[in-house]
């Protein structure tokens, strides 16, 4: 499962619906909406963020 932190926001009544309808329209959950929307504001301003292709692999098990 992947390091993830729960966080708390609040969004205008406009916005949910919004959300609401993105998800009826596509089928996608309103949290992986909003997770990718902020990556996308992040990327336009110039901030870097760890994507999953950037995390560390664990170690493979060693065999005697």
């Amino acid at each position: 499962m992947s390091p993830r932190k729960r966080t708390s926001v609040y969004f205008d009544p406009e916005l949910l619906a919004g959300l609401k309808a993105l998800k009826a329209r596509d089928g996608m959950p309103e949290a992986e909406a909003i997770r990718r929307g902020v990556a996308e504001f992040l990327a336009k301003r110039g901030i870097a963020t760890v994507g999953k292709t950037e995390r560390k692999r664990g170690t493979t098990r060693k065999r005697p």
